[in-house]
């Protein structure tokens, strides 16, 4: 069942409940056991929810390993498929927002998968371009913002000691400065 309109959580808990099993695909920077952090237990956490709901998960996630020659392993977590996308050196976040190779693993995962909806937990370790990528296949994407790495490269806007962030009046001379210039790369690519 495809659904559509609005996407507002009590919505589509609605909609989803009265027309079947709904698919849907898990965006995290890692995933159980590899790490066990906060965001990632939230999501396992609503993954076990929505299958004892009757509902399809798919996790996309990255690893904190090195890529060693391996570029996505497909495993399974508590019965949860995995997806684990194992990033170059360059492909670090040191290496700038994007990552093509990253992007066009991640696509194509999406378009064998075919979920229903992609529920963001967190890009940040994937770069810029999938929300793009995803409405282009057609599946609609909800945002949960575990932490506030759209505005911060640091994840949570807690700079190192003797470190003074940018403010809005100073002008911004790179894309991990500038909180405005990441937003609107990772939403509007």
């Amino acid at each position: 069942t495809r659904l559509q309109g609005d996407w507002s959580s009590d919505v589509w808990l609605f909609r989803s409940a009265t027309e079947g099993v709904v698919k849907l695909a898990f965006l995290c920077g890692n995933f159980p056991p590899e790490v066990r952090a906060g965001t990632e237990m939230v999501a396992l956490a609503l993954a076990r929810e929505l299958r004892s709901a009757g509902h399809e998960v798919v996790v996309l996630c990255t690893s904190d390993i090195v890529h060693d020659g391996t570029d996505v392993r497909r495993e399974t977590f508590d019965g949860i498929p995995v997806y684990r996308l194992f990033k170059k050196l360059d492909e670090w976040d040191g290496g700038g927002l994007h990552r093509p190779r990253v992007l066009a693993l991640a696509s194509a995962i999406l378009r064998e998968e075919r979920p229903e909806l992609l529920h963001v937990h967190s890009f940040a370790s994937f770069g810029s371009g999938l929300l793009a990528a995803a409405a282009a296949l057609g599946i609609p994407s909800v945002l949960t913002f575990h932490d506030v790495w759209v505005t911060c490269p640091r994840y949570f806007r807690l700079p190192p000691q003797g470190v003074t962030c940018p403010t809005r009046s100073e002008e911004h001379t790179s894309e991990l400065q500038s909180p405005c210039n990441l937003v609107c790369r990772l939403l509007l690519e």
